[in-house]
């Protein structure tokens, strides 16, 4: 029975005295302000992101100074000052008395943490935190300082000194803060097949993850019991002197605490297995990132208990605050995979440091070192590590090399047991063709077989690929055909034989872009060769229209997309050929650019599209038509092709001038045999093979300029536009809608079943890796929308959910909006600078230009000298214009470091600033609560003096 007096009177006095000096106000400002620089150091504005995992890393060495600063007198004073006598004789049992002062220091650790509860606060004024996140951890940093409590009275309990039981306290809570680190522990787990932390800080990740094991409460639950049983034993010795058989007292208590030791293991593993089994933990994430989505629970019930699943995950040691979070969720994902599959699927997570033996056992898997350039401590620097994972059963696995910022965990962890627990994996085909991602084109010029599509690899995770030419009828055994560039097929008969397999009924994803088309174009605009076509050209375009026709598209072979319109204000410097296509809409009038009401696209939140192609509903077609992606309206236009190139006039003209041929109205003819014999062509004559001759054998001036045009884009500068502003600006007045992926299905069964891209960049080497790396924190899908296309044509929905689950940024909201004021600030230099640059070219060009027809029509000059004149001032005009370019492109550095350098500058300055007061704020209440009991005391004691007692002045 328990005296709730006597525990009150306790409890009040010990409180009491913790707050009524100045020495318990000191430790909480200290406690906080220290909280405060672990919680908001450099990392946490690299990181850009409003959590308190930071903090958390630190919780446990935190907890080991004010623990026992709490607990230090708990016992040890009453000793001192023999106290603990007269505290004995209260008409209570020893029971009361120590739940009394227990309850009193997790009270007083309950205040001091709650004035750390500022810290989330900060959080809140200067972002958007996920509340479902910090609440769950402040519940663990309660749990886990209510459990270090109890040893720490029961450090205070073994002495008389407060100094002596501060660093008993300290060394006996190290045990549980750093038991995860102790030599033997983790082959001890090994063999006990149980791989829950036992550490402080290993169970503070789960509930700084939002999560709330039951397993993390009953391990703190028991650390509790088991210590205050030890303080229970240790304050009762004083009964045993006064028994005649007071030794025996002592082994029966032995025994009792490794009886209850043994009890509380027991109870322990059972937990922590029936947590695993049972799926005891609540997830109180927005995004319930922790909640395994239901084709994750269906997965790991179809794993057969014969042929449980292995997943080996080997971690760095080492990882960079950008990559914690990824790490975090790995090992969240795996424990919640572990504990819903029951026995199905057993878990090991191995910390492997770089060069080691765990690192080797991780290349035999073929989980290589990465390399990932990161940000540390204001410079950016390579960093070496290893994140990956093998699933395997029996002889069949599936590795998982590297978990990249855009890798979804879920996904790629439910895929690879799917995929082992099948019985047969379906069939991918990839049509041969000039652009096919299996790189098994051959040149005929070069012999070089062409190197895979990463895509393709990805593809292998779940479905066995393999090539397929259209050389003759495709037959069966596929389940989906994915053809790239279909105009580059060589033959009519290719071209015929994949529209009759489409016409069969058969699932095919096309992809074809105006880029990388190997059509003959004479009848459309802007791309008139000067000749007709003969035959087979003729019957390769008929045959290529009615493919285009069958699957109802209206496709537009010359006209290439831009939209100068970017959402991403920290990188302006893209050609507006390059299109973010996000939800961030201009009006409300205009269709999404992602379909929100089609479960393919549904889930995604950008993808971006390069140079792409556009194409529209083909009117006549009788066929469901379903656009996936589409351009916005008021900010997009389209080119001619031909117009995004930049001719290299200086060599063009060199050659021209060799031959001392110039006709203004492109009608110049020369044969291939005077070409190939002129010197100065010899290092031109590569590019020539793979233009088309005219019919007389001849180059006509349009394609001699195309075999010298250059791209628009740069890689290692932005050159000035081909295709002026003022034109981008008068085609986007039109409103264009445009689509570039479209589901195209017949209103029959068995009909044709396509969906069509217009843009090969979608799934390239590039674009895989900025989805991979998240390129510039850019939320890139293409790969994940390009496999969900795939799983559409196989009529499979199950992983549609999983690939659109993401952890959404919390971004620090108060640096972001400064940054953005800053960055426009920063572009809008940019934009006026070159504005002003590509002015100064133009004036450059034009007189050039106008030079050299001075010449032309001086008719007193004769062609010898003519020709000589014409190509001096090439080389003179040549040069000039190559100095001025030079000088401006210092120039333009120059201007763009300056801007950048002061955006930089008023970034950190805005950045440090946040800083400083997020370090300041959080211990302001406890410094005014301090002075506030301070002044209150003072004041008490004034009044308590007699009047006759004071000194009179």
């Amino acid at each position: 029975m328990i005296h709730s007096h006597v525990l009150w009177s306790v409890f009040k006095r010990n409180v009491l005295s913790f707050f009524s000096g100045m020495l318990g106000y000191l430790f909480i400002i200290v406690f906080v302000v220290a909280g405060s620089f672990a919680a908001f150091d450099d990392s946490f504005f690299i990181n850009g992101e409003c959590t308190l995992d930071l903090l958390t890393q630190w919780f446990p060495v935190l907890l080991l100074f004010i623990v026992p600063a709490i607990t230090m007198s708990a016992w040890s004073d009453e000793k001192k000052l023999g106290t603990d006598e007269l505290l004995f004789t209260l008409p209570g049992t020893d029971f009361d008395i120590l739940i009394g002062k227990y309850l009193a220091v997790l009270f007083t650790y309950t205040v001091v943490l709650s004035f750390s509860f500022s810290h989330a606060i900060v959080l809140d004024v200067i972002g958007n935190p996920d509340w479902g996140v910090l609440l769950p951890t402040y519940l663990g940093y309660w749990s886990a300082g209510a459990a270090l409590l109890a040893i720490g009275m029961f450090a205070s309990v073994l002495t008389t000194s407060s100094t002596v039981a501060f660093v008993l306290a300290a060394a006996f809570c190290c045990v549980p803060v750093y038991i995860d680190t102790f030599p033997g522990v983790s082959l001890l787990k090994d063999w006990l097949n149980f791989y829950e932390p036992l550490s402080i800080g290993g169970h503070l990740r789960d509930f700084s993850l939002g999560m709330v094991p039951v397993f993390g409460l009953a391990y703190f639950a028991m650390l509790t019991v088991f210590f205050l049983y030890l303080n229970a034993v240790f304050i009762a010795r004083r009964h045993w002197g006064g028994s005649p058989r007071g030794v025996s007292y002592g082994w029966q208590f032995t025994v009792r605490v490794a009886s209850l030791v043994v009890m509380l293991i027991a109870f322990g593993y059972m937990t922590a297995k029936a947590s695993n089994r049972l799926n005891l933990t609540a997830d109180f994430t927005a995004e319930k990132l922790y909640t395994l989505a239901e084709t994750t629970r269906v997965t790991l019930q179809n794993v057969p208990e014969s042929r449980p699943i292995q997943i080996d995950a080997y971690v760095s040691q080492e990882i960079p605050e950008e990559y914690q979070q990824i790490r975090k969720n790995i090992e969240g994902v795996l424990r919640q995979i572990e504990r819903t599959s029951g026995n199905r699927v057993k878990i090991r997570i191995t910390e492997t440091p770089i060069g080691s033996k765990e690192a080797d056992e991780a290349a035999e898997w073929g989980i290589t070192t990465n390399y990932r350039t990161v940000e540390q401590s204001g410079r950016r620097d390579s960093i070496p590590m290893i994140l990956g994972a093998v699933v395997r059963s029996g002889f069949d696995e599936v590795v998982i090399p590297f978990f990249d910022k855009g890798t979804p965990i879920e996904y790629e962890f439910t895929r690879s047991i799917g995929t082992l627990t099948r019985e047969k994996r379906k069939t991918i085909g990839i049509l041969q063709t000039k652009h096919s991602p299996m790189g098994d084109f051959s040149d005929d010029q070069s012999g070089r077989r062409r190197v895979e599509w990463r895509i393709v690899d990805e593809l292998r995770k779940q479905y066995i690929v393999k090539s397929v030419s259209a050389k003759v009828p495709i037959e069966g055994g596929i389940d989906v055909l994915i053809a790239t560039q279909p105009s580059t097929l060589a033959t009519t008969e290719e071209i015929r034989n994949l529209t009759d397999y489409i016409r069969g009924g058969n699932p095919v994803l096309m992809i074809d872009d105006s880029w990388a088309q190997n059509l003959p174009l004479d009848d459309f605009p802007g791309w008139e060769s000067g000749f007709p076509l003969d035959d087979v050209a003729r019957q390769k375009k008929d045959a290529y229209r009615a493919l285009m026709r069958t699957i109802g598209i209206a496709a537009s072979p010359t006209l290439v997309l831009f939209d100068t319109h970017n959402p991403h204000l920290s990188r302006q410097e893209f050609a507006p050929e390059i299109a973010f296509l996000t939800d961030d809409q201009l009006s409300d009038k205009e269709e999404p650019c992602i379909n929100r009401e089609s479960l393919i696209s549904s889930p995604f939140r950008e993808v971006v599209v390069m140079f792409s192609g556009v194409f529209t509903r083909d009117p006549a077609a009788n066929l469901d038509f379903v656009p996936l992606l589409r351009s916005r309206q008021q900010t997009t236009g389209v080119h001619e092709l031909d117009e995004l190139y930049r001719t290299n006039d200086e060599d063009v003209f060199g050659l021209i001038n060799s031959f001392s041929i110039y006709d203004k109205d492109k009608n110049l003819t020369l044969t291939r045999e005077e070409l190939s014999t002129h010197p100065e062509f010899q290092q031109f004559l590569p590019m020539f093979p793979r233009i088309d001759l005219n019919r007389d054998n001849t180059l006509s001036m349009l394609e001699l300029r195309r075999t010298f045009r250059r791209p628009l884009v740069d890689a290692n500068r932005i050159p000035a536009p081909a295709v002026s502003d003022s034109q981008r600006e008068s085609r986007t007045k039109a409103q264009n809608d445009f689509i570039i992926a479209a589901q195209v299905k017949s209103k029959r069964p068995q009909g044709v079943n396509v969906i069509f891209m217009s843009d090969i960049d979608f799934i390239a080497d590039d674009v895989f890796q900025a989805w991979e790396t998240q390129y510039f924190d850019f939320p890139i899908d293409n790969i994940l929308f390009f496999l969900n296309c795939v799983d559409s044509l196989m009529d499979n929905d199950e992983y549609y959910e999983l690939r659109g689950r993401y952890r959404e940024p919390r971004k620090i909201e108060w640096i972001e909006r400064e940054r953005s004021k800053y960055l426009e600030e920063y572009q809008e230099t940019l934009r006026a600078m070159r504005k002003e640059q590509a002015a100064e070219l133009q004036g450059a060009n034009a007189r050039f230009f106008e030079r050299q027809e001075e010449i032309r029509v001086d008719n007193r000059l004769d062609p010898r000298t003519k020709e000589a004149l014409l190509k001096k001032t090439v080389q003179e005009e040549t040069a000039r214009y190559q100095r001025e370019q030079q000088r401006l492109a210092r120039e333009a550095e120059r201007v763009v470091n300056d801007a950048k350098n002061r955006s930089t500058e008023r970034i950190r300055a805005v950045q440090d600033f946040t800083r400083t007061w997020a370090l300041l704020l959080p211990p302001i209440p406890a410094i005014l609560v301090g002075l506030m009991v301070i002044g209150w005391r003072l004041l008490a004691e004034y009044r308590a003096v007699s009047k006759d007692r004071m000194v009179k002045r």
